[in-house]
């Protein structure tokens, strides 16, 4: 019970693990595509906005973009100078924003703040190129004015301007371009996906494998590498401690039944000798008749102990698969026919009736012929020692198209569910079945116990005062 609350915590475990998983990737692809969105949609922005944007509007405090929008006004040609007012002046300064003045000549007619590389003279060309790109490194605007072209500067680190050119194709086209976009990515995040995913259950396939391995009671050595080296290492030790406590409970248990097998062995002989000195007492006749009837009586009852010894053995060496199988290819209806026959030619009662029913001649099974023989003989032996004021008794074989049954039913007193249950219980094994101090069902033992060995199964049916039916499950040769 302890091995099997291990593994359903490993089996737990890796569940755990394929929830995060499946649920992590589901994540990171919904926000690796988010991403993506909003990666073009600011690409986007930026690009449009600073292609089609020659002013600072977006950037720009409030004070010093009304302050640009109304330099042109402010700058005013006084006493033969064109000047500028002090709160402009502290504006432009405060912002670190230098301007200045060029006349429809080139010159330079006022300036304000101008840091020293600035020039003083330019032609069309110079103006036409700075009012696209920078000055000096500096980053300007140009304003109209009056007297000629106003210019403002801003520090070289402060802005950058972008001048891009698009067709009416090209940003028609835009829209295209973000479909196949997002498709690629769409591919790109399932492809990995799909790569994590296999990789994962790569690695989870070998735990799997060795979970049934340690299921079955194999022994298992995991490779302890990667994300699941801690459930591989895991799995290791608990397949370790089971063949470890497998083993000591197989020698036990091979002690136990050596040692029934040794005590069968010693009782065998003092009663053979009982049987045969009370067989020959009673056949003597120096004794009175009162004297062989008890003679009779202790031979009786040591051949019954004798039995009950050989079938102690038998089902001690079944419980623990030491009994021998010498399994051959049997065809059922010849061995049911033999069978049957045997009951039927052993001075069979006459309030017995013993019936058999072949539904498919061709039934071929791999068994050892002498115990399966055993095996459907307590059945029938069941029926007849249960039922003392007689009964019917029905033997039928059939088949599916992996299975043989043979089916042994009578029309009996029956059994009650109770006990149905109790010995459907005690094929686990001879030791449950006497936990109880209950004696009784050794011959039903012997036979779930052959079953068992057969890899076969047994079935017990019954409706008290109607009859008992059992059924044998074996596997067909195909």
């Amino acid at each position: 019970m302890k091995e099997v609350k291990r593994s359903d915590l490993i089996l737990d475990s890796i569940k755990y693990i394929l929830r995060r998983f499946i649920g992590s990737s589901i994540l990171i692809s919904l926000l690796f595509i988010i991403l993506n969105i909003l990666g073009l949609f600011a690409f986007s922005y930026v690009t449009f906005v600073s292609k089609y944007s020659g002013d600072l509007n977006a950037s720009e405090s409030k004070e010093i973009r009304a302050t640009l929008m109304m330099l042109e006004d402010k700058v005013i040609l006084k006493d033969g100078k064109f000047t500028l007012d002090d709160s402009s002046k502290e504006v432009l300064h405060s912002n670190k924003v230098w301007a200045m003045l060029i006349d429809n000549n080139g010159d330079r007619v006022w300036g304000f703040d101008l840091p020293k590389e600035i020039p003083s003279h330019y032609t069309l060309t110079d103006v036409a190129k700075f009012s696209r790109f920078f000055l000096k490194d500096y980053p300007v605007y140009v304003w109209e004015h009056p007297s000629g072209t106003l210019v403002t500067g801003y520090p070289k680190d402060k802005y950058t301007k972008f001048n891009l050119t698009y067709t009416i194709d090209e940003i028609s086209q835009f829209p295209m371009l973000i479909i196949g976009m997002l498709l690629f990515n769409a591919i790109i995040t399932f492809l990995l996906a799909s790569f994590i995913g296999l990789k994962m259950v790569k690695s989870i396939k070998p735990i799997i494998t060795g979970i049934k391995l340690m299921s079955k009671g194999e022994p298992v050595v995991l490779q302890e590498k990667g994300i699941l080296s801690d459930i591989s290492k895991s799995i290791n030790t608990v397949s370790k401690e089971l063949q470890m406590k497998n083993e000591r409970l197989r020698k036990k248990e091979e002690a136990r039944t050596n040692w029934i097998a040794g005590i069968s062995h010693d009782i065998r002989t003092p009663l053979s000798m009982i049987i045969g000195y009370s067989g020959e007492l009673e056949e003597s006749s120096s004794l009175s008749q009162r004297e062989q009837e008890q003679a009779s009586i202790i031979c009786n009852q040591g051949i019954k102990i004798r039995e009950l010894v050989n079938d102690l053995n038998l089902v001690s060496k079944l419980e623990y698969n030491m009994q021998p199988l010498d399994c051959n290819k049997i065809r059922v209806s010849v061995f049911l026919r033999e069978l049957v026959s045997e009951f039927i030619n052993n001075n069979l009662d006459n309030d017995f009736y013993i019936e058999l029913d072949i539904l498919n001649e061709d039934i071929t099974i791999n068994a050892d012929k002498k115990l399966l023989k055993r095996a459907i003989s307590n059945l029938i032996q069941n029926s007849i020692t249960h039922n003392q004021q007689g009964c019917n008794i029905k033997v039928i074989s059939k088949s599916d198209l992996d299975f043989c049954y043979i089916i042994v039913e009578d029309d009996g007193k029956g059994m009650s569910q109770e006990k149905i249950n109790y010995l459907l219980k005690a094929q686990n094994g001879l030791s449950e079945a006497y936990a109880k101090g209950q004696n009784h069902g050794l011959g039903l033992l012997i036979v779930a116990g052959i079953i068992n060995a057969h890899d076969g199964k047994l079935d017990i049916t019954s409706i008290d005062c109607q009859g008992i039916k059992t059924i044998l499950k074996l596997p067909l040769i195909k």
